[in-house]
């Protein structure tokens, strides 16, 4: 595994400590509920869910390896987030974001086929507000090129001017090599039952 990968696979799985943490987790388990995440990505331009891609392998392992050990019956819900770096038109990548989640829950589905009901899809297109924290949290880009880059992305115009507006920007490379791939991804969040402690 080199270091992009592993750079790539560290970034995924802080954002899911980050996305799973915190006051929102403690009241789950209050209720008697927590969850549980994997990331699955994507090459660009295609909704293949590659078992041998980026970290593919160790999310499926682990997500079965969880799934069988709890046993589906302990599952409340589970939901397939979905999206798309910023290359092409929104549009395309929105319908790209729907086959992604597609061909996860298609994988999944094979394997439990009895979580169909409690499984549920959001297609979000392109994945500005992630792209957003990605930037705001570079150490390589000189605060003054970083300043220029998040003023474009909350900036008040069309996406296609923002889209243009980027190509420009000196770091455009930079990013888009390093940022967009973790754009393309598949959340898969499980919601699970646990025992609520005795008093």
């Amino acid at each position: 595994m080199d270091s992009i990968k592993i750079s790539r696979c560290l970034y995924l799985i802080l954002t899911l400590l980050f996305v799973t943490g915190g006051a929102d987790l403690y009241a789950q388990i209050e209720s008697g509920y927590e969850r549980r995440t994997a990331t699955f990505q994507f090459k660009l331009d295609n909704s293949v869910l590659y078992q041998d891609f980026g970290c593919n392998s160790e999310g499926a392992n682990a997500l079965i390896v969880f799934l069988d050990h709890i046993g589906v019956d302990s599952v409340d819900s589970l939901r397939i987030v979905s999206g798309a770096s910023l290359e092409g038109s929104s549009r395309y990548n929105q319908n790209l974001s729907h086959k992604r989640s597609t061909a996860v829950k298609s994988w999944l589905l094979g394997l439990y086929p009895s979580l169909e009901s409690k499984t549920e899809s959001e297609d979000k297109g392109e994945l500005w507000d992630e792209f957003l924290d990605q930037v705001q949290q570079d150490t390589v880009i000189s605060d003054k090129e970083k300043q220029k880059i998040v003023g474009i992305i909350v900036s008040d115009v069309s996406i296609d001017t923002k889209k243009w507006r980027l190509k420009r920007c000196p770091s455009y490379r930079y990013i888009s090599r390093t940022y967009y791939p973790l754009l393309r991804t598949s959340t898969v969040t499980v919601f699970y039952r646990v025992p609520l402690p005795e008093v």
